[in-house]
């Protein structure tokens, strides 16, 4: 059974919570297989976009669920390094990922 069923809701949903109170780059990264609404996590990017002008970026790492640093750690780590490094100011553009851990 998913947590996303009809019948079963957040008490204070982090989207509508994020959408009204960032004003920062915000990343969002989802497992493709997580039990929680990717496309709640669109919403709040959008919203906050929309409201800040701040981008704001949604992704999903293949074959994780909800723990994606457990998951898939390699491409969790891939794809982190490369949110951080277009941070303004960045020092990840160096840093790489070993494939062997």
């Amino acid at each position: 059974m998913s947590l996303q069923q009809p019948g079963l809701y957040a008490r204070k949903p982090l989207e509508q919570r994020l959408a009204t109170s960032m004003a920062v780059p915000c990343s969002f990264i989802y497992g493709k297989h997580t039990w929680m609404s990717f496309e709640s996590a669109q919403r709040a990017a959008a919203a906050i976009e929309q409201r800040t002008g701040v981008a704001s970026d949604c992704v999903q790492i293949r074959k994780a669920a909800h723990h994606v640093y457990l998951d898939n750690h390699r491409e969790f780590n891939r794809t982190l390094l490369a949110l951080l490094a277009t941070v303004e100011g960045s020092r990840t553009a160096g840093i790489a990922v070993d494939d062997d851990s």
